[in-house]
């Protein structure tokens, strides 16, 4: 769900004390937790998703290539998911991962998870900006997407990841435009900074748009119970767990790619 919130991204999770007695995440548990969940597909997507919000820019074919080169070593998918899964590892028990895959295996939970998943491809970028004005008018979606943007904090998680996130890309694509040129990395933090408070509300209204094409052919029933689901104690500490993870794995892909040479 949280990286769905990024279409340009973003993604996943927290430590949680577990009680002495809790069962130890097992690895199948955590990979069909990460299937069920959609996590692992939207992770495989992220990188493309990047690239799709950079590459409306005038660039030459050699120039593309050695941004995505940047981004995809930034962000390699495998790494993410190794990095999440160290994430989840100490954080979720295995009771608590057994009840989100079960909700995720049922049929409202399943239909949710494939909408979320679908919105999160290059493909569905394409086609939101299209539908942009249509899902924004549909006033019971729309409530349903404020519901669930506030349970799960998801702006206030993608506006903490995408400051960084931009200065990371920023240099990224300077680094492989002009290899030469010196880059003025606080330069570019204070014209991110001095950007913040218009581009905060680009995020949450884009961020509205996404999540309504993603519920919008899901009945009213199916979110009502997604809703509800969210308030039960294993659901809420997942969420949170996702949340908080995203925010530390955005910001080691973002080192990675200040780092890049």
């Amino acid at each position: 769900m949280q990286l769905l919130k990024f279409t340009c991204a973003a993604l996943v999770m927290l430590c949680i004390t577990l009680s002495t007695h809790a069962a130890k995440l097992s690895d199948s548990t955590r990979t069909a937790l990460f299937v069920q969940s959609g996590l692992q597909s939207q992770v495989a997507d992220l990188p493309a998703m990047i690239m799709a919000s950079i590459s409306q820019g005038k660039f030459s074919a050699e120039q593309t290539s050695k941004v995505e080169r940047f981004i995809t070593t930034a962000f390699d998918p495998d790494l993410l998911m190794r990095e999440l899964e160290g994430e989840f590892e100490e954080a979720l028990t295995e009771q608590e991962a057994q009840k989100v895959i079960a909700w995720y295996e049922s049929n409202a939970g399943n239909r949710i998870a494939r909408a979320e998943e679908h919105a999160s491809t290059p493909e569905a970028v394409r086609e939101i900006q299209s539908m942009g004005a249509e899902l924004m008018a549909n006033e019971t979606l729309m409530a349903n997407v404020q519901k669930l943007m506030e349970k799960a904090k998801m702006l206030e998680s993608t506006l903490d990841s995408q400051g960084q996130l931009g200065i990371a890309v920023t240099v990224g694509m300077h680094r492989a435009l002009n290899p030469e040129a010196p880059i003025d990395i606080e330069r570019i933090k204070k014209h991110i900074a001095a950007q913040s408070q218009q581009v905060a509300a680009m995020v949450e209204q884009m961020l509205k748009v996404q999540l309504a094409y993603a519920y919008k052919d899901i009945d009213e029933a199916a979110m009502s119970e997604y809703l509800t689901i969210m308030d039960s104690p294993a659901m809420a500490k997942y969420i949170e767990v996702e949340r908080q993870a995203s925010l530390t794995v955005i910001a080691r892909a973002s080192e990675r790619m200040l780092n890049y040479e």
